[in-house]
């Protein structure tokens, strides 16, 4: 039995507001669908990446203007590939990044500043279509303490923006007398107990060691840059390695979190590659990298393609 979004990859939306279909029963599996469906999933991909870069010229996180963002945000993202025919974890991504923005311009608001409240209420209708979604809302929380002086109506607020969205399908349900406890029963064992089976090819760890590498390369350079940078760019860096680590604890500590979970890591990962290739030289070593940068993820997923166990 096949679905368009698999709960084995992707944590079910709550509330089982979901949208799949018996692909046996109702579509035929055709090349063209999918075709349409690797065509949405790289349409998502871009608008999340350009959208990033319009981010990056609006806050200035890093001082030029450059597209590696969406360049890198795709190549991380790309190893989610394989997982399905689309994830919802796409959406998610994309409501995550209008709520950092929603954030980001708070910065020369006065506090309490209902921004917060409107990314709260972003991540809870993102979490409709990926419930894992809502395990980010600590990283908005923590955003306060980093952005500005502490003000408890607006430490409040992503909390009350996480709850409004529910209240319209908390009445839904009681309108049409839905099973609320029996659906609420089922997201919950869903989220924290119908763990992931993850598994890594040889390629895959391969390149996930090179991204890593890298990454702590770039950690490094956006260290050393950080003391050199404006104020308002080192509470945006702060920002970024909160999310990088907000990412890591879901993949960690979630058990419904999976390789989807690149579609969100790409995000931070982007904005610290392209600052270490705006900063480093332009020699042999760093081209080097930077082609593997771009070649790994697709090599990794032609093997999956031709490998008949895949990540299995």
């Amino acid at each position: 039995c096949y679905y368009l979004f698999s709960l084995k990859s992707s944590a079910t939306p709550l509330f089982h507001l979901k949208v799949y279909a018996n692909l046996g029963d109702l579509l035929p599996v055709t090349h063209l669908f999918n075709f349409i469906l690797t065509l949405c999933t790289v349409v998502g991909l871009l608008s999340v990446g350009f959208y990033l870069v319009r981010i990056n010229i609006n806050y200035l996180i890093i001082q030029q203007r450059s597209q590696f963002l969406a360049l890198f945000l795709i190549s991380v993202s790309s190893f989610a590939f394989h997982e399905q025919l689309f994830s919802t974890a796409i959406i998610g991504s994309f409501f995550l990044l209008l709520a950092i923005d929603r954030v980001f311009s708070s910065i020369d608001k006065p506090s309490p500043s209902l921004r917060y409240l409107d990314a709260g209420i972003l991540i809870a209708i993102g979490s409709l279509f990926y419930s894992n979604l809502i395990f980010f809302l600590p990283f908005f929380l923590i955003s306060q303490f980093t952005l500005k002086q502490f003000n408890w109506k607006e430490f409040l607020y992503p909390l009350v923006g996480g709850v409004v969205p529910f209240i319209y399908i908390f009445s839904g349900y009681f309108l049409f007398n839905r099973p609320i406890v029996r659906d609420l029963n089922t997201t919950f064992h869903e989220m924290f107990f119908d763990k992931v089976k993850i598994g890594y090819s040889v390629p895959f760890l391969v390149g996930m060691g090179i991204y890593i590498v890298l990454m702590f390369i770039a950690n490094y350079i956006a260290i050393r840059k950080y003391f050199t940078t404006k104020i308002q760019t080192r509470k945006l860096y702060q920002l970024i390695f909160y999310l990088f680590l907000n990412t890591v604890a879901i993949y960690i500590f979630i058990p419904s979190a999976g390789n989807e979970l690149f579609y969100f890591i790409s995000i931070p990962s982007s904005v610290l590659l392209s600052i270490y290739f705006s900063e480093c030289r332009n020699n042999f070593i760093n081209q080097v990298f930077f082609i593997l940068l771009l070649l790994v993820p697709l090599i990794v997923n032609v093997w999956i393609v031709l490998t008949p166990m895949g990540l299995k």
